[in-house]
């Protein structure tokens, strides 16, 4: 069995600090292939429909998207959170099922019962893809997917890997979202946690109070921000792989519906927020002479950085986020060689979408300056058929927690292939995504062309 070589990525594979010039790997690593597994709301406590399961089908349909069996694979990484709300362990089974006896004789199971339900892991993975039988270089990477396309791409430049594979999984239990967390776990309460999710504010409540910040700094109106949650919908039920267009693709959000929403945390309501789902994704990267031989066009990673400075206090402020996205927006074009105005698109996360605001003034595309993104929504054309596309792939809000529609849709447009999302008002050539929050942060620049 492949031991993992890191269970968190370097430190120095990470650009964290501003001036450090175009990324030394620029051009020299590339995305072929993506793979997506089935999505739904919750599990069904089907082992066919697990996590693992999951995982297994997405990094075969990577694969088979580029073009590529599985021997020719000799790098992997893996994602092993697979949950932002739901940690507790174990879950209330069903009643008359035996979930983890089901999956003891569907999957090789490893030492933690909770891999291939809850979490997710090299080992698991290997020890049921036999497929993959030159594994040379393994690693986890947590927690998200940003962070582990990163890994690949600086894994393949360094070469320690050839072809690598990437997947992150999402799983969602019955029950309500984010109970039993953090301060909540437990009959007392200590840490920071006691000011804070002791009193109810989790979730939404940091960004709500962020956001309302802001429309009082900028003089700006909630409904001003209505066109970037509609468009957002539209893509995602554009998505195929997404979970609206494939559970309910009668769901069509209007204006009037995004205005008439209920308040989560005021003046956040319902749809400025995205819905967990059951979902996972694969990504397989490779050198650009590799990828010649596969079936799709390589889409070449040109930089990436990360950013993620403490908070001062309890929560980080708005100054602080709008901050944090100016030093993002300054280090992504210096790691590509490149300047804002060579954005064709922008896939930027938006698991509430209120900071996707920030973000996209942060980068300074299509000239957004701080303060200016509802105006520009609220007046331009922010469809994939216009010159300005605002996240194209409808991001979190139109296809379901994962954060990572946003990488599969870069790639998608860059070698044409996105399908009823296909941006026609502008030429993909140059996009930029990443995740999470402003203040937590890793993205990356993505080109058709090595330079």
């Amino acid at each position: 069995m492949t031991t993992n070589q890191f269970e968190q990525i370097p430190e120095e594979w990470l650009r964290r600090r501003e001036g450090l010039g175009v990324w030394e790997g620029k051009g020299k690593v590339v995305a072929v292939g993506t793979g997506v597994s089935p999505t739904s709301r919750r599990w069904d406590w089907d082992p066919q429909s697990s996590v693992g399961a999951n995982a297994i089908t997405a990094l075969r349909r990577a694969m088979d998207d580029a073009g590529v069996t599985g021997d020719q694979v000799d790098g992997l990484i893996v994602v092993p959170d697979t949950t932002t709300g739901r940690f507790a362990w174990p879950p209330a089974w069903p009643e008359e099922r035996d979930v983890p006896g089901d999956m003891a004789a569907a999957f090789e199971m490893v030492d933690d019962p909770r891999v291939g339900m809850a979490a997710l892991s090299t080992e698991w993975i290997l020890k049921n893809m036999p497929e993959l039988t030159n594994i040379q270089w393994a690693a986890h990477i947590p927690s998200d997917t940003a962070p582990a396309l990163i890994g690949a791409a600086e894994a393949v430049v360094r070469g320690l890997t050839k072809v690598c594979l990437v997947v992150k999984g999402w799983h969602n239990l019955a029950g309500r979202y984010y109970v039993g967390q953090g301060a909540a776990n437990g009959d007392t309460i200590a840490t920071a946690e006691k000011w804070s999710t002791g009193w109810g504010t989790v979730g939404v409540y940091q960004e709500a109070t962020r956001f309302q910040r802001y429309l009082w700094k900028y003089g700006k109106s909630k409904e001003m921000f209505a066109n970037f949650v509609v468009n957002s919908k539209r893509n995602g039920l554009n998505f195929p792989e997404g979970f609206f267009a494939q559970n309910r693709p009668e769901e069509i959000v209007t204006r009037e519906d995004y205005l008439s929403a209920r308040w989560l945390a005021k003046p956040a309501n319902l749809y400025d927020a995205d819905i967990p789902i059951s979902a996972c994704a694969a990504f397989l990267f490779t050198t650009p002479e590799r990828a010649k031989d596969m079936k799709q066009k390589p889409v070449y990673v040109l930089g990436h950085t990360s950013t993620t400075p403490p908070p001062r206090s309890l929560m980080h402020t708005l100054e602080e986020e709008e901050a944090a996205a100016a030093s993002s927006g300054r280090k992504l074009p210096e790691a590509a060689g490149i300047s804002a105005s060579d954005y064709s698109f922008e896939n930027m996360y938006d698991g509430y979408g209120m900071f996707h605001a920030i973000h996209v003034e942060g980068l300074g595309y299509a000239g957004i300056k701080q303060g200016d993104f509802l105006d520009f929504v609220d007046n331009e054309d922010i469809t994939n058929e216009g010159p300005h596309p605002i996240s194209p792939s409808g991001g979190n809000i139109g296809s379901g927690r994962t954060r990572f529609w946003l990488h599969v849709d870069t790639i998608q447009q860059l070698q044409g292939r996105a399908g009823a999302r296909q941006m026609t008002g502008v030429k993909p050539e140059i996009g930029v995504d990443g995740a999470n929050f402003p203040q937590n942060f890793h993205g990356l620049v993505w080109g058709a062309n090595p330079d």
